[in-house]
């Protein structure tokens, strides 16, 4: 964070430029660390039966906890995404949106995506009083056939975006034009 934030005081084409270099010495990284096969991931990749599953078994670093191989991967591609995208179009502003407001967007999004669940299940002949909470943690075969495909969930990610970006475009102004109230500052 603090070396971004250095190279952000340069001028846009010089921090371009650094955010390219910066990135893909990231990514030449991640390929060497996880090459070696040695450090960097707490799971080694092997060599499966095909291209294709040993490619994605090198491309699946330990997320959780975070090893250095997953984090090469992650931040090389962002940095150099990110020397793309850094310009102030219209739709970059719209976007923006959400960064300026993210705790208040992820408590909101909570109760959405739960509502959006308890229609789903009524929808699907479930009932309301199937999303009680132990009912999900058990995996109980009272559930079978109930959720979306992959197809749906992209079309509730985005329908979630999309409902919460004006409560959080209010929040955002709200936060701005008051700033005497410091605890809309953790929100």
């Amino acid at each position: 964070g603090i070396v971004l934030g250095r190279m952000h005081l340069n001028p846009k084409p010089q921090l371009n430029a650094q955010l390219r270099k910066v990135g893909g010495l990231l990514v030449l990284g991640f390929l060497l660390i996880r090459g070696i096969n040695l450090y960097g991931n707490a799971f080694p990749w092997m060599q499966q039966a095909d291209v294709a599953g040993t490619a994605m078994d090198f491309l699946n670093p330990a997320k959780y906890p975070p090893s250095l191989a997953y984090c090469l991967m992650t931040l090389g591609p962002a940095l150099i995404l990110l020397s793309f995208l850094d310009t102030r179009s219209k739709w970059a502003e719209r976007l923006m949106v959400f960064g300026r407001v993210p705790f208040f967007f992820y408590l909101l999004h909570l109760v959405v995506i739960h509502l959006l669940a308890c229609g789903l299940s009524a929808i699907q002949g479930f009932g309301w009083d199937a999303m009680i909470l132990d009912v999900f943690v058990t995996r109980s075969p009272e559930l079978k056939g109930y959720g979306l495909g992959l197809l749906g969930v992209y079309a509730v990610w985005i329908a979630v975006v999309v409902i919460l970006y004006r409560p959080s475009r209010f929040w955002m102004h709200y936060k701005k034009n008051n700033p005497e109230k410091w605890w809309l500052s953790y929100l």
